[in-house]
Protein backbone atom coordinates (compact mmCIF):
# COMPACT_ATOMS: atom_id res chain seq x y z
CA UNK A 1 0.00 0.00 0.00
CA UNK A 2 2.74 2.76 1.03
CA UNK A 3 3.75 2.25 -2.91
CA UNK A 4 0.50 3.57 -4.23
CA UNK A 5 1.58 6.96 -1.87
CA UNK A 6 4.48 6.85 -3.35
CA UNK A 7 2.90 6.19 -6.97
CA UNK A 8 0.61 9.24 -6.33
CA UNK A 9 3.56 11.59 -5.34
CA UNK A 10 4.82 11.26 -8.98
CA UNK A 11 1.14 12.57 -10.01
CA UNK A 12 1.42 15.30 -7.49
CA UNK A 13 4.80 16.35 -8.58
CA UNK A 14 4.00 15.76 -12.24
CA UNK A 15 0.82 18.03 -12.27
CA UNK A 16 2.87 20.80 -9.86
CA UNK A 17 5.52 20.88 -12.88
CA UNK A 18 3.41 21.36 -15.20
CA UNK A 19 1.21 24.12 -13.54
CA UNK A 20 5.09 26.06 -12.75
CA UNK A 21 6.39 25.31 -16.55
CA UNK A 22 3.22 27.26 -17.86
CA UNK A 23 2.92 30.03 -15.15
CA UNK A 24 6.73 30.76 -16.04
CA UNK A 25 6.77 30.27 -20.19
CA UNK A 26 3.58 32.55 -19.73
CA UNK A 27 5.70 35.41 -17.77
CA UNK A 28 8.57 35.43 -20.04
CA UNK A 29 5.99 35.68 -22.78
CA UNK A 30 5.01 38.99 -21.59
CA UNK A 31 8.46 39.98 -21.30
CA UNK A 32 9.86 39.08 -18.02
CA UNK A 33 13.37 38.24 -17.25
CA UNK A 34 14.07 34.69 -16.27
CA UNK A 35 15.42 35.69 -13.02
CA UNK A 36 12.24 37.71 -12.36
CA UNK A 37 9.91 35.52 -14.12
CA UNK A 38 11.19 32.63 -11.49
CA UNK A 39 10.91 34.46 -8.24
CA UNK A 40 7.64 35.88 -9.58
CA UNK A 41 6.11 32.02 -10.27
CA UNK A 42 7.58 30.49 -7.27
CA UNK A 43 5.65 33.26 -5.01
CA UNK A 44 2.57 32.62 -7.12
CA UNK A 45 2.73 28.91 -7.07
CA UNK A 46 3.30 28.74 -3.18
CA UNK A 47 -0.17 29.43 -1.70
CA UNK A 48 -2.22 27.05 -3.67
CA UNK A 49 1.17 24.44 -3.37
CA UNK A 50 0.50 24.87 0.55
CA UNK A 51 -3.10 24.56 1.04
CA UNK A 52 -3.09 21.59 -1.36
CA UNK A 53 0.13 20.27 1.36
CA UNK A 54 -2.08 21.17 4.13
CA UNK A 55 -5.27 19.85 3.28
CA UNK A 56 -3.39 16.88 2.42
CA UNK A 57 -1.60 16.42 5.38
CA UNK A 58 -5.03 17.09 7.82
CA UNK A 59 -7.18 13.98 5.87
CA UNK A 60 -4.52 11.69 5.98
CA UNK A 61 -3.47 12.20 9.40
CA UNK A 62 -7.14 11.79 11.08
CA UNK A 63 -7.20 8.57 8.77
CA UNK A 64 -3.28 7.70 9.82
CA UNK A 65 -4.62 7.76 13.51
CA UNK A 66 -8.05 6.19 13.39
CA UNK A 67 -7.35 3.91 9.98
CA UNK A 68 -6.60 -0.23 9.71
CA UNK A 69 -3.76 -2.01 8.79
CA UNK A 70 -4.29 -1.30 5.41
CA UNK A 71 -4.54 2.09 5.16
CA UNK A 72 -2.04 3.05 7.35
CA UNK A 73 1.00 2.63 5.42
CA UNK A 74 -0.57 4.51 2.44
CA UNK A 75 -1.89 7.09 5.10
CA UNK A 76 2.10 7.61 6.46
CA UNK A 77 3.82 7.62 2.70
CA UNK A 78 1.11 10.29 1.63
CA UNK A 79 1.84 12.40 4.11
CA UNK A 80 5.23 12.30 3.53
CA UNK A 81 4.94 13.01 -0.08
CA UNK A 82 3.57 16.50 -0.03
CA UNK A 83 6.24 17.33 1.77
CA UNK A 84 8.87 16.34 -0.52
CA UNK A 85 6.67 17.67 -3.49
CA UNK A 86 6.68 20.51 -1.65
CA UNK A 87 10.37 21.27 -1.57
CA UNK A 88 10.81 19.17 -5.57
CA UNK A 89 8.09 21.86 -6.44
CA UNK A 90 9.41 25.51 -4.97
CA UNK A 91 13.07 24.65 -4.95
CA UNK A 92 14.30 22.10 -7.29
CA UNK A 93 11.98 22.83 -10.74
CA UNK A 94 13.17 27.09 -10.69
CA UNK A 95 16.26 25.73 -10.54
CA UNK A 96 16.39 23.19 -13.21
CA UNK A 97 14.08 25.01 -15.22
CA UNK A 98 17.02 28.21 -14.83
CA UNK A 99 19.92 25.85 -15.68
CA UNK A 100 17.53 24.17 -19.18
CA UNK A 101 16.54 27.52 -20.15
CA UNK A 102 20.10 29.23 -19.79
CA UNK A 103 21.74 25.91 -21.66
CA UNK A 104 19.33 26.09 -24.39
CA UNK A 105 19.96 30.08 -24.82
CA UNK A 106 23.72 29.31 -24.65
CA UNK A 107 23.34 26.61 -27.07
CA UNK A 108 21.26 28.03 -29.72
CA UNK A 109 23.51 31.26 -29.72
CA UNK A 110 26.96 29.57 -30.10
CA UNK A 111 25.16 27.48 -33.30
CA UNK A 112 23.19 30.55 -34.65
CA UNK A 113 25.71 33.48 -34.11
CA UNK A 114 28.15 33.40 -37.26
CA UNK A 115 31.42 35.16 -37.87
CA UNK A 116 31.25 37.95 -39.99
CA UNK A 117 32.20 36.58 -43.46
CA UNK A 118 35.13 37.94 -45.42
CA UNK A 119 34.47 39.10 -48.98
CA UNK A 120 36.87 37.14 -51.23
CA UNK A 121 36.11 39.53 -53.97
CA UNK A 122 37.63 42.79 -52.60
Amino acid sequence: MAFLGIASLIGIIVSHFIVLFDSLEEMQAQGEPLEQALRDGGVERARPVMITVAATIFALSLLAIHGGPLSKPLCYAQIGSPAVATFVTLLLVPVLYSIAVLDLKSFAGNNLSCPDRVDATH
